[in-house]
């Protein structure tokens, strides 16, 4: 993990949990209103190497623990 500044870190997804890929929720189950977890489809959610944490799940297919 890296410190960037005081409230923000740099961490690789693989230092937070497991990725796991499949399912894709129905257009009416995401939200950018920040409500359930978090949703990354893909490239369009990454600038400049970081992830622009917008789009979220309020009904995820699955959940890893």
């Amino acid at each position: 993990m890296t410190k960037v500044r005081d409230e923000t870190v740099t961490v690789k997804l693989g230092e937070l949990g497991v990725l796991h890929c499949g399912q894709s929720p129905s257009s009416a189950e995401v939200n950018e209103d920040g409500n359930g977890e978090l949703y990354v489809t893909g490239p369009e959610q990454y600038r400049d190497g970081k992830l622009v944490h917008k789009k979220m799940d309020y009904q995820p297919k699955t959940y890893r623990t």
